[in-house]
């Protein structure tokens, strides 16, 4: 009798690689889930750092603003703050360790002023978190009326200038300027560089310049309030932080617009004009 082979044992090594497999790639899954938990997580708190600090650094931005109104009563164009032609406010941006403001302000001297104020914290490289606060407030009334200005400033002699009030009583007479109830508010302001007071000039108020102008007394000329006698300019009175833009006047609409005519060329009393406006018309 021809004897029989034995039967192989079954090939256990294929699914033992298989279930090495299949566990590697559990693993994987796990421990891939567990990083982008952990990054999405850590993204999450960075995020949420700089959201939290946005907003101080929008407060920051009204803050400055506010004392920017409070101290420049004469204009906004100073101290750092630029202005936009487009819409015509005047802006800042500061920069704060990872993060910044840029606040603007819009409204005139006198008036309410719009504060718009935009906190970027960061959270990451180049990334930020904008949270905006706007505020609406009253700008310091009555503010200090420029009296005169000019590029370059000369006054000798027997120059006056000194200020009243024609719709308060205590400081005029019938509403027209009366030298004993005169006060001393007339601001003198040049953002040029020089400015030259001398004789017996005064001037009762204030003089504003530019940071490079040049301020020269001479005689027994003086700036001050009423009491004061001089020479040269008394504590308080004299800035060097004034600046003067001078926009570009543009005509409200054209010839023709929206059926709007202007009025005819002519002449009157031998004398041609550009423009005559004939009355009952």
């Amino acid at each position: 009798m021809k004897p029989q082979p034995l039967a192989s044992p079954p090939n256990r090594s294929g699914s033992a690689l298989l279930v090495t497999v299949f566990i590697t790639g559990v693993l994987a899954l796990l421990v891939g889930t567990y990083l982008a938990m952990t990054v999405s997580s850590n993204n999450s708190v960075k995020h949420s750092s700089g959201w939290n600090a946005a907003l101080p650094l929008a407060e920051a931005g009204v803050e400055e603003a506010l004392t920017h109104l409070a101290l420049n009563t004469n204009g906004y164009g100073v101290d750092g703050w630029v202005l936009n032609p487009t819409n015509r406010t005047y802006g800042k941006q500061h920069f704060l360790n990872d993060g910044y403001y840029s606040v603007s302000i819009s409204g005139g001297n006198g008036a309410t002023a719009a504060i718009t104020s935009v906190g970027y914290g960061c959270w990451k490289a180049s990334n930020y978190v904008a949270r905006t606060v706007r505020v609406r407030a009253e700008t310091p009334f009555p503010f200090i009326p420029i009296g005169l200005e000019a590029t370059n400033i000369t006054f000798g002699g027997d120059f006056k200038a000194d200020s009243f009030d024609s719709t308060d009583e205590r400081y005029s007479t019938g509403g027209m300027y009366d030298r004993a109830k005169r006060t001393a508010k007339v601001t003198i302001a040049t953002p040029g560089a020089s400015f030259r007071l001398s004789g017996s000039s005064e001037i009762r108020g204030l003089l504003a310049t530019g940071p490079s102008t040049a301020v020269r007394f001479a005689g027994g000329a003086l700036i001050g309030d009423l009491s004061f006698g001089g020479p040269g300019a008394q504590p308080g009175h004299l800035t060097n932080n004034f600046s003067a833009t001078y926009p570009t006047i543009v005509a409200p609409f054209a010839a023709n617009d929206d059926g709007v005519q202007f009025p005819p060329n002519g002449t009157v009393g031998n004398t041609t004009y550009t423009y005559v406006l004939n009355g009952g018309e």
